[in-house]
C-alpha cells in the first residue's frame, strides 16, 4: 500500500517525547536518531526488548511509543502491559504485515496508530503527532475492515461469556433487562432476594463487567435466550410458589 495515499493528522506545535521499541538495536537507535531532527520531536530513546523498554518508561515516561511489532512476537504483549500500566502513552505499531486479522490484533493490544514499515520517516512524524495528541490513526483502506474484524471478535467474545451463564443466571439477566428490581425478580422467579444478589454477583464476574448496567447492555445487545421469559415466570410467582433458596 502507497503510504502517501491518505496523510494522517497535520502537526501541531508540541515537541514530542518518544521511545521507539524494536528487536533490532541498530534498527531501534537509528530511527530514534532520525526522528530527532523532525520539527514535533523534542527528545527520542531506543529499546530493544521489553525489559529495557520498561525500564526506560519508568524513568523518563515517553509521550508516545513507536514500537516494531508483528502478531505472535512478545512485543504483543508489551502492548497490552504499556496499555494497562501507562493508559496515558500513545502507540504507534510499525509492521510489515497488512492483514486485517493481524492488524485487529495489535489495535486490540493497545496500539493508536499503524504505519508500514516502509513508510518514510516524515510520514511516521506526522502519525506520530497525531497519536500524540490523542488521535487514533489507520489507513482509510484498512479502517472499516479493522472496525468490522473488532466487532465481530468482541461479539464472539461477549457471547461466549454469555454461554457461560447458568439458566437461572440468565433468567436473572433477562428480567434485568426488562427493568425489574431484585424484590420484583426475586418473586417472579420463586427466589430469595439474596439469592436473586448472588446470582447477579456471579453473572457480573463472567460477563467480564462492575456493574449491572453493563450486563444489561450486554443482553440487550447480543439477545438472552431463556427457556421462560420473565413474564410467564411472574406469573408463576403470582400463583403462589414458595420462596426457595
Amino acid at each position: 500500500m502507497g503510504a502517501g495515499t491518505d496523510p494522517p493528522p497535520e502537526p501541531d506545535h508540541e515537541r514530542l517525547g518518544i521511545m521507539v521499541v524494536d528487536p533490532e538495536p541498530a534498527m531501534a537507535e537509528g530511527l530514534a536518531l532520525r526522528l530527532l531532527v523532525e520539527p514535533t520531536i523534542g527528545s527520542t530513546r531506543a529499546a530493544s526488548s521489553a525489559l529495557e523498554a520498561l525500564h526506560v518508561i519508568e524513568q523518563q515516561t515517553p509521550k508516545v511509543l513507536i514500537v516494531g511489532a508483528e502478531p505472535g512476537t512478545w512485543q504483543v504483549g508489551f502492548l497490552r502491559q504499556v496499555a494497562r500500566e501507562h493508559p496515558g502513552i500513545g502507540v504507534v505499531v510499525m509492521s510489515e504485515t497488512e492483514a486485517i486479522e493481524d492488524l485487529a490484533v495489535l489495535i486490540q493490544a493497545g496500539a493508536m496508530g499503524w504505519v508500514p514499515k516502509t513508510a518514510s520517516v516524515e510520514w511516521l512524524s506526522r502519525v506520530v503527532t497525531g497519536v500524540g495528541a490523542g488521535q487514533w490513526w489507520l489507513p482509510r483502506a484498512l479502517l472499516g475492515h479493522v472496525v468490522r474484524q473488532l466487532s465481530r471478535e468482541a461479539e464472539s467474545a461477549a457471547m461466549g461469556r454469555l454461554n457461560s451463564l447458568t439458566f437461572r443466571e440468565r433468567q436473572v439477566l433477562a428480567a434485568m433487562a426488562e427493568g425489574m428490581p431484585r424484590s420484583e425478580i426475586a418473586t417472579c422467579l420463586c427466589l430469595s432476594v439474596n439469592t436473586v444478589r448472588t446470582h447477579i454477583q456471579h453473572l457480573l464476574v463472567k460477563l467480564e463487567v462492575h456493574t449491572s448496567l453493563e450486563a444489561v447492555s450486554i443482553a440487550l445487545r447480543e439477545g438472552v435466550g431463556i427457556a421462560h421469559p420473565p413474564h410467564r415466570a411472574r406469573e408463576r410467582g403470582q400463583a403462589g410458589r414458595h420462596l426457595v433458596s
